[in-house]
C-alpha cells in the first residue's frame, strides 16, 4: 500500500503551526467580541498571532527560560501601560490584556499537553 504522506512533518513544525494558529483564532474571537461590543481594544488578529509566535520562539531559544520570562515581563509591562491609558478613558475592561498574556503562554501549554 502506498502512503500519500510517507514522511510525517517534524514535531517542532507541528507545534509551531498549532501555537500560531491558536493565537490567530484567539485574535479572531477577540476581534469579533470587540466589534459586537463597539469597543476599542489592544491589537488585532495579527497581534495575537505575533504574540503567540514570540512566545513560541522565546520558549524554544533557551532551555533555562530566561528569555521567555523576560518576554513575559516586557509584554506585561506593555499591557500595564495600555491599561493605564484605558483607565484614563474610563474603560475598565481587562479581557484584552488577559487574553494577550494567555496567548503568550500557549507554547509551554502546547508542549505540556503534547507529551
Amino acid at each position: 500500500m502506498i502512503s500519500l504522506f510517507p514522511y510525517a512533518p517534524p514535531p517542532l513544525l507541528m507545534d509551531f503551526l498549532t501555537v500560531v494558529l491558536l493565537g490567530f483564532v484567539i485574535g479572531l474571537e477577540q476581534r469579533e467580541y470587540n466589534i459586537s461590543e463597539n469597543k476599542k481594544t489592544f491589537g488585532s488578529t495579527r497581534s495575537y498571532a505575533f504574540i503567540a509566535l514570540l512566545g513560541f520562539i522565546l520558549f524554544h531559544i533557551d532551555s533555562s527560560m530566561v528569555f521567555y520570562g523576560i518576554g513575559l515581563g516586557i509584554l506585561t509591562l506593555f499591557l500595564t501601560i495600555y491599561y493605564h491609558y484605558k483607565i484614563r478613558e474610563n474603560s475598565l475592561g481587562m479581557i484584552s490584556a488577559f487574553t494577550a498574556i494567555l496567548t503568550y503562554l500557549l507554547a509551554p501549554v502546547n508542549i505540556l499537553f503534547d507529551k
